[in-house]
């Protein structure tokens, strides 16, 4: 065999492996849409029963904030749990706004299988989402934001 010949082979082989195990790997990823509904409820503080809440980041300036529906499990390490009855949402939500941020969203997340899987909160649009069965969440991580430095003058 030529060496023209295996390479041609070789991108052959590559290119029928992709088509395989592509379709099986973008199976487990879930997406969020936007919903101007959730954004409400949760800048009102009066976020919806039936949700597992979890922060992600430092307690005094969370970047965001997501509900899981009971059923649903979240198995990363990134997001820290956190009970609504103890520590308050808008007390999240005001630290929220130290980040520089000047819009808030709220959506739906989406499991690979086309479900509502719970409610998102956070001045990122956009989510990476992994699943890691059909109720395990391998992890939820926010698309990083662009933000404009403010300028701050000292002794204004």
């Amino acid at each position: 065999m030529t060496a023209k010949m295996s390479i041609i082979l070789i991108l052959m082989l590559s290119f029928s492996l992709t088509l395989f195990v592509y379709p099986a790997e973008a199976k487990s990823y879930g997406w969020l849409v936007k919903n101007n509904k959730i954004e409400r409820k949760f800048k009102s503080g009066k976020i919806p029963r039936g949700y597992s809440y979890y922060f992600r980041g430092w307690k005094g300036e969370p970047e965001a904030i997501i509900g899981i529906k009971h059923g649903y499990t979240l198995k990363s390490k990134q997001w820290k749990f956190f009970n609504p009855k103890k520590i308050s949402v808008r007390t999240l939500i005001l630290r929220m706004y130290k980040r520089e941020s000047t819009h808030f969203y709220g959506a739906w997340i989406i499991d690979h299988r086309g479900r509502k899987m719970g409610i998102w909160f956070s001045d990122s649009e956009g989510a990476k989402i992994k699943m890691a069965g059909k109720t395990k969440i391998a992890y939820i991580s926010p698309m990083p934001v662009k933000r404009k430095r403010l300028k701050r003058r000292l002794f204004e």
